[in-house]
């Protein structure tokens, strides 16, 4: 059971990491490592909060330090447009005249905010 669950957990990493490289195309390398980080913790804490994103990337720094990154991040990225029409591209076959989608970017940042 153990072995089919470390397969399950590899192959789930694999799938987000081919799917953060498709949106991420043009993009650096940190942007990339940025937009793949969120996608997974995202995904694997099934919440937006960078402090749930953190203890899901499980990485040898502490939650704050990880916390302060990805918020850094989140401050300073600037290629919104490109990721999404990247992302787009890789849906469209998907997408058809029923589909609804729907995309709220305002719980992301809240740039009046003293402390996040």
């Amino acid at each position: 059971m153990y072995n089919y669950i470390n397969t399950l957990n590899h192959n789930l990493k694999r799938g987000i990491l081919r799917f953060s490289e498709k949106i991420s195309k043009n993009l650096t390398r940190p942007q990339f490592k940025f937009v793949s980080n969120m996608i997974y913790g995202i995904l694997s804490s099934q919440s937006c909060m960078l402090s749930e994103i953190s203890r899901k990337l499980d990485e040898r720094t502490s939650v704050k330090k990880t916390i302060d990154r990805l918020s850094r991040n989140l401050k300073e990225f600037d290629n919104e447009k490109e990721l999404f029409e990247n992302y787009l591209k890789s849906v469209k076959s998907q997408i058809n005249d029923d589909t609804i989608l729907i995309i709220d970017g305002s719980d992301i940042t809240k740039e009046y905010t003293t402390k996040m």
